[in-house]
């Protein structure tokens, strides 16, 4: 069982790609066996639809052992339909709203290099997971709007 359930939120260009992570004993690693949702426009993406996606994606969270990050790359690639990884990232924001214990952290990150990405500490959200998925997609779109 899994200790704790994670989403991916990408933002590229104005479309949203959400998705599980897997991995061996927490949530690790993009799993791109798991179904994932593309929403076309931040800015017309309903808050609710927003959290009703991550909170679905929370769900197919599955204990996995780690792939080689090589493949994780290439099907994010084809997700997209962007072969060269540096255009694939290029502008690409990622949050990776994170539930375990009871509590759901959303937290916006700096990209450090193409597909690599730090949290910013000072922009840690903390919720119940008891919140709507409105409050939930709320905060995702805010993490989106202060990535770096």
């Amino acid at each position: 069982m899994l200790k704790s359930r994670q989403a991916f939120v990408y933002l590229h260009n104005q479309g949203l790609l959400i998705g599980s992570y897997s991995g061996p004993g927490a949530a690790v690693q993009e799993d791109w066996t798991q179904n994932t949702v593309w929403l076309d426009n931040l800015e017309a993406v309903e808050p609710r639809a927003l959290g009703s996606a991550v909170r679905a994606a929370w769900t197919q969270c599955q204990y996995i052992p780690l792939v080689p990050y090589q493949e994780v790359e290439a099907k994010h690639s084809a997700a997209v339909g962007e072969s060269n990884i540096k255009r694939l990232y290029a502008g690409t924001k990622l949050v990776s709203p994170h539930l375990k214990d009871g509590v759901i952290t959303v937290d916006a990150s700096k990209q450090t290099a193409p597909g690599e990405y730090d949290p910013i500490p000072s922009s840690v959200v903390k919720l119940s997971e008891h919140v709507s998925d409105e409050e939930l997609g709320a905060a995702v779109i805010e993490a989106l709007r202060r990535c770096e």
